[in-house]
């Protein structure tokens, strides 16, 4: 009796229990879904649930289980045993089997988690490259702009030192061409005119004629030779002068660039010379040539003496 019994569980009772038991176990829910969807941000730890929340939901699903098992009290009592052991031990797969998913969600949330962390720290790490290479290339274009003004500033400079070697030497020219006009002045003729001897009277007279002349020329050639040597006096205390300036600005530029180098904000403070060049210039040609005029033209008309 109790092998028909079986059997006949086996066959047929088996196929409407577990068409209930599958239809109950959808209606009640004893797994909740929301285990495996995150409650916060992808990032936040606290969307993995707790031990005590799946615990929770286990039992949930094994209260349910049992009241399912309730309805088979109308089976004999074998098979009522039979069917509780076949859910107990579906409902343990289940219940393990929502834990394996869960923990498995837990490693993917982590892994999404770890994942976003590095791109953050990719994407900070490019922008400081980034701003590092800005900044390279703002202070090379700094140095190209402040190398540019140095090199229009020499080119200036060389430019009025050759207008005023050219007026220099045009002055000079001009000058030269009055002394030769002025050394080419004929001599006054002395000699007898209309074959007879001349009077002592104009004889006096040439010869006064003669000597008013000889003091000109040599007035006019001690003032060119007194202008000559203003010149070249004032040409040494320029050259020296432009020379002082150039040391100035050589140390100015390596100055320059070596607080460039060394920090990009500390720029040196530029000499009077990168200000106004060729004002210190001119004004110590012009006190030179003053100081020695006068102790020149003294020598020069002893000597003439």
């Amino acid at each position: 009796m109790n092998n028909s019994a079986a059997s006949y569980w086996t066959e047929i009772e088996k196929k409407d229990y577990d068409k209930a038991h599958s239809k109950l176990s959808m209606d009640q829910n004893p797994i909740d879904p929301t285990f495996s969807q995150p409650q916060h941000g992808a990032g936040d730890d606290s969307s993995f649930p707790t031990p005590d929340a799946v615990a929770a939901a286990a039992v949930a699903a094994s209260n349910a289980a049992n009241e399912a098992g309730v309805q088979d009290n109308k089976y004999p009592d074998n098979s009522s045993q039979h069917s509780q052991q076949v859910h107990h031990n579906r409902h343990q797969q289940q219940v393990a089997a929502a834990v394996q998913q869960q923990v498995q969600q837990q490693a993917q949330l982590q892994a999404q988690h770890q994942h976003q962390h590095q791109h953050q720290q990719q994407q900070q790490q490019q922008q400081q490259h980034q701003q590092a290479q800005h900044q390279h290339q703002a202070q090379q274009q700094h140095q190209q702009h402040q190398q540019q003004q140095a090199q229009q500033q020499a080119q200036q400079q060389a430019q009025q030192q050759a207008q005023q070697q050219a007026q220099q030497q045009a002055q000079q020219a001009q000058q030269q061409q009055q002394l030769q006009q002025q050394m080419n002045i004929p001599p006054v003729d002395i000699s007898r005119q209309s074959g007879r001897p001349l009077s002592s009277s104009k004889r006096a007279q040439q010869n006064r004629l003669a000597q008013r002349a000889f003091r000109q020329r040599k007035e006019l050639y001690i003032k060119d030779l007194e202008a000559k040597v203003s010149e070249l006096d004032a040409s040494k205390v320029t050259i020296e002068a432009l020379r002082q300036e150039n040391l100035q600005l050589r140390d100015y530029i390596l100055a320059l660039q070596s607080r460039l180098i060394d920090n990009p904000q500390g720029v040196p403070t530029p000499p009077a010379v990168y200000a106004n060049p060729g004002a210190r210039a001119a004004a110590v040609a012009a006190a030179a040539a003053a100081a020695g005029a006068g102790d020149f033209i003294n020598d020069r008309k002893d000597d003439v003496k």
